[in-house]
């Protein structure tokens, strides 16, 4: 049950964001074709135009958690991965999966600025989705301090 409420949740913010766009962007893209990359849970939506060589790409995956499936797609159409996670185990895991493409891991949280902060972990202990603003109501004593850094840094 947990499952299909997620992948609804991830679908409709990626609609959200697509109809956001699309409307911001009605003109300049009004032939976006839009294709799905990764899994129900760790993918996205992307213009079909993205994936053309014609241009470099980096993409920055901030939060790659334990599913690196739109990050190894993006890496095979020939992107610059630039992974975050505050967890270690997560960088590691995207080391492994991405270890024949260009993939720089760093082991922090993205912030508005770089140093220190303390995240809160999931209420769901199967999930790995840790936050800076404790959005799931967990206890001070499960949180832990780790390392952040800006995107600027980045």
């Amino acid at each position: 049950m947990i499952d299909r409420f997620k992948f609804f949740a991830v679908a409709l913010q990626n609609r959200i964001s697509i109809y956001i766009l699309s409307f911001v962007f009605k003109k300049r893209f009004s032939n976006l074709e839009l294709v799905r990359y990764g899994t129900h849970y760790g993918g996205w939506w992307i213009p079909r135009a993205f994936l053309s060589r014609n241009f470099s790409r980096t993409l920055v995956s901030a939060g790659l958690g334990h599913d690196t499936s739109f990050d190894l797609l993006m890496a095979k159409s020939g992107a610059k991965i630039i992974g975050i996670d505050p967890l270690p185990e997560c960088v590691d895991l995207a080391k492994l999966s991405l270890e024949d493409f260009d993939f720089i891991g760093v082991n922090a949280a993205l912030s508005a600025s770089s140093g220190e902060a303390r995240i809160y972990p999931p209420k769901n202990d199967l999930h790995d989705s840790w936050s800076l603003t404790n959005v799931h109501g967990t206890s001070w004593d499960d949180s832990i301090v780790v390392p952040t850094i800006s995107l600027d840094d980045v």
